[in-house]
């Protein structure tokens, strides 16, 4: 994220995938959160929408049984190019949550990105401990699922 020193970042996961999509639809579908059930899978599931509809509660279902809780909230959006939240788990772990959408043709480039900007003692070890792999692959999975109601035309 622009503006962050690199000290100031404890991990960054980001996955990417072309849409057969325009950017403006895409941006629309993402904008409503009620779609983002639509990404969700027994390890990255949205449970619950705000009565704002401007953010939710995601359980991540991590290996070996563990189970940690996000608060989601969509803070800025400039359509059809991005939108911008934050997640909090726990009273430490924090991170910028960015979707990104870019023209590419008639198609979209969709990246999702978290950049972690704290996190508490188990959270730092779930990430040491190849949770940075493991949360790339849970977006790749969203995507894929995004990808579902658009046909993805690539994955690179």
């Amino acid at each position: 994220m622009q503006g962050l020193a690199r000290q100031d970042v404890i991990a960054t996961v980001r996955a990417e995938l072309l849409l057969a999509a325009a950017p403006e639809v895409v941006f629309t579908f993402l904008a409503n959160l009620r779609n983002h059930r639509r990404m969700s899978d027994r390890y990255l599931r949205l449970t619950r929408l705000f009565p704002d509809q401007q953010g939710a509660w995601i359980v991540i279902g991590a290996p070996l049984g563990l189970r940690r809780t996000a608060r989601t909230v969509l803070t800025s959006a400039c359509a059809p190019a991005w939108l911008v939240g934050t997640a909090a788990v726990g009273r430490r772990t924090s991170a910028l949550v960015r979707w990104s959408i870019e023209p590419r043709g008639e198609c979209s480039r969709v990246a999702l990105t978290a950049t972690v900007l704290d996190a508490g003692r188990l959270d730092r070890l779930l990430l040491a401990l190849g949770g940075r792999w493991w949360l790339r692959r849970r977006f790749e999975c969203a995507l894929a699922r995004l990808a579902q109601a658009f046909g993805a035309t690539d994955n690179r």
